[in-house]
C-alpha cells in the first residue's frame, strides 16, 4: 500500500489543478481558432 502524506496529496491537487486548468484554456483557445479560420475561409 502506497503511504502519502496529507501535505503531498495537497500540493498534488492542487498541481493537478492548474494542469487541468492549463489544458481546459489551451483547447477552448484552439477551439475558438479553428472556428475563426473556418468561418473566414467560408466568408471568402
Amino acid at each position: 500500500m502506497l503511504y502519502i502524506s496529507n501535505i503531498q496529496l495537497h500540493f498534488y491537487s492542487i498541481s493537478n489543478l492548474n494542469h487541468n486548468y492549463f489544458i481546459t484554456q489551451f483547447s477552448n483557445y484552439l477551439f475558438y481558432y479553428s472556428n475563426h479560420i473556418t468561418f473566414k475561409n467560408a466568408i471568402n
